[in-house]
């Protein structure tokens, strides 16, 4: 060989190995609480070989609008427990982008964002946290001068 030519070496791989973790008291309160929100009713989580992911946070079928709008309201009651706990925000949010994705506009749907809503505001409301003044006036618009105020 010369001086400049090489002689070729196989490319080093590094292999990356995770640490083993003991089995603790977190891994069986993540594993129950991941448990608790699969067996949600409109949770599902994707069958062997299916395509499209992983699990889906709103997977309903809709029937008559008012039984749905109840089913709904009972479905948000039994999310709001989670939204004390650091997995309710996303949570919520998971189940959001799943209706939107599903284009659904149903009473499924508006039952459940109504309770929660709903729920929210008493929880604010509760702590002093909702204005129980009315907000202040609009201003006038230019065109309004000869309107008198409200």
């Amino acid at each position: 060989m010369t001086a400049k030519q090489t002689k070729r070496r196989k490319p080093v791989r590094l292999r990356v190995v995770a640490p083993k973790r003991a089995v603790g008291a977190m891994d069986s309160a993540n594993d129950v609480l991941v448990a608790k929100i699969g067996a949600m009713p409109f949770v599902r989580d994707p069958k062997r070989g299916e395509k499209g992911g992983g699990r889906c946070f709103w997977s309903v079928t809709a029937g008559d609008y008012h039984v749905d709008y109840e089913q709904g309201k009972a479905w948000a009651r039994l999310v709001l427990p989670f939204l004390e706990l650091n997995v309710g925000g996303p949570l919520l949010s998971w189940i959001v982008v799943d209706m939107i994705r599903a284009g659904e506009r149903n009473g499924l749907v508006l039952g459940f964002i109504r309770e929660i809503g709903n729920q929210l505001g008493a929880a604010l409301a509760s702590v002093g946290m909702m204005p129980v003044e009315p907000p202040p006036p609009r201003p006038r618009k230019v065109w309004d001068r000869d309107t008198p105020a409200a």
